[in-house]
């Protein structure tokens, strides 16, 4: 293998390694900065995605910014198919100059429903049993799906109460039953939270493989 021929190879490496949960985590983040302030500034959380895209180059803000308002196709990193697209030109179209959102108020159920539509795509077997934008919470607190496959059942389970297990360990206190599952309906209708907070996080250990291995076998 020559060194061109073996550059290639490792472009091609550097893709296939480039998952979809990636778009999810961009627009959780995206959609939780909103939260906290309608008019923040997107620029850090854009250009993440456009070097995912375009692992290759070094832009300036304005050629990001045109970037994305243009026909944003790149084969170097992430490839977006044609909804995905479209779920990115949701965003982008409303996207002021200094990055931030003509009216961010509107956006944030826009961003929520791009979200859903993401985790049912990828992630059928665990959008079923967990609402989807909890699931990519669960996603965007590890930092993707390939760290969260490698977890415990226990350790899904307390995705999100990392506060409250250190003063547990610390100060001796009660040790936490959930963290982020707590805002599952299924708990919250549960009379028994710690208990339905395992029952869903060992499903969801099985249940995110079956998602993984689908997506990467694509």
């Amino acid at each position: 293998m020559n060194q061109e021929e073996f550059i290639i190879e490792a472009k091609n490496l550097i893709k296939r390694s480039i998952l979809k949960d990636n778009l999810i985590i961009f627009f959780t983040r995206v959609l939780e900065d909103l939260k906290k302030n309608e008019n923040s500034c997107l620029f850090g959380r854009i250009k993440d995605l456009y070097y995912l895209i375009n692992p290759y180059q070094d832009s300036t803000k304005k050629e990001i910014y045109s970037f994305f308002k243009n026909d944003f196709g790149c084969n170097e990193g992430l490839i977006l198919d044609d909804e995905e697209k479209l779920f990115c030109n949701v965003l982008f179209s409303n996207l002021r100059e200094d990055f931030i959102l003509i009216n961010g108020k509107v956006m944030k159920g826009r961003i929520l429903g791009i979200i859903k539509r993401l985790i049912l795509k990828y992630f059928p077997n665990s959008s079923d049993i967990v609402e989807p934008f909890i699931f990519a919470k669960l996603i965007c607190s590890v930092g993707g799906v390939d760290r969260l496959i490698q977890l415990p059942s226990s350790t899904i389970q307390l995705i999100g109460a990392e506060k409250a297990l250190f003063r547990h360990k610390s100060k001796k206190t009660n040790s936490p039953k959930y963290g982020l599952l707590y805002l599952s309906r299924k708990i919250q209708e549960n009379s028994n939270k710690g208990k339905a907070a395992r029952q869903i996080s060992n499903k969801l250990f099985i249940s995110i493989k079956l998602d993984y291995y689908q997506i990467i076998a694509q």
